[in-house]
This record gives C-alpha cells, sequence and structure tokens, in this order.
C-alpha cells in the first residue's frame, strides 16, 4: 500500500492535512489494537485530536478509496472542530454568568 497508494500525488497532496503515524502490525500492543479495533493489517486509523476515531480503512486500498476516507476523515474532523468550539463558548457564557449571579 505504501508504495501504490500513499505515494500518489493525490494522496500526497491531502496528506498534509493529517499527522501520519506507521506502527508495525506485528510489534503492536494488544491494548492499542484493542482500543482501535486493529483486526486487519493493513489498517489505517483516522483519529482526531480527541482521540476520537474518525474514520478507518481496513484492509488494502486503492487511491480513490483512500482520497474517499482522507476526505470524510477531515470533513468529520471538521464537525467535531466545530462542535468543541461550541461547547467552549457555551461553557464560557455559563461561567461568565455564574460570576455575576
Amino acid at each position: 500500500m505504501v508504495n501504490l497508494v500513499l505515494r500518489q500525488k493525490g494522496v500526497v497532496n491531502l496528506a498534509k492535512k493529517f499527522h501520519a503515524v506507521e506502527i508495525d502490525a506485528s510489534k503492536i500492543d494488544k491494548k492499542l489494537a484493542k482500543r482501535y479495533k486493529l483486526l486487519v493489517s493493513p489498517s489505517v486509523v483516522f483519529v482526531d485530536p480527541d482521540r476520537s476515531i474518525i474514520g478507518m480503512m481496513k484492509g488494502k486500498a486503492t487511491t480513490s478509496k483512500m482520497l474517499n476516507y482522507m476526505k470524510g476523515a477531515l470533513a468529520k474532523a471538521d464537525k467535531n472542530k466545530k462542535a468543541r468550539e461550541k461547547k467552549a463558548k457555551r461553557d464560557a457564557k455559563k461561567k461568565a454568568k455564574a460570576k455575576t449571579s
């Protein structure tokens, strides 16, 4: 997959928006494998800053499949970010209101 898919121009360009970590499945910690449901090799797991899984691609990928998963993960990460920002604003308003009461 590394040579055939991950080096394609479209994937390389979109990958600039990710922080990639490659893990050797033969040396993976069992807790990590369980947490991220790593049952198939190769697998690509997309995780947001809160460590929530926002996408997972199991098995070998084509370039178009990889691009679709990457775009989906970016969309979900953006949605999660907006939700976190909205919650932070709500919490700040509650805190400010509590101080004035």
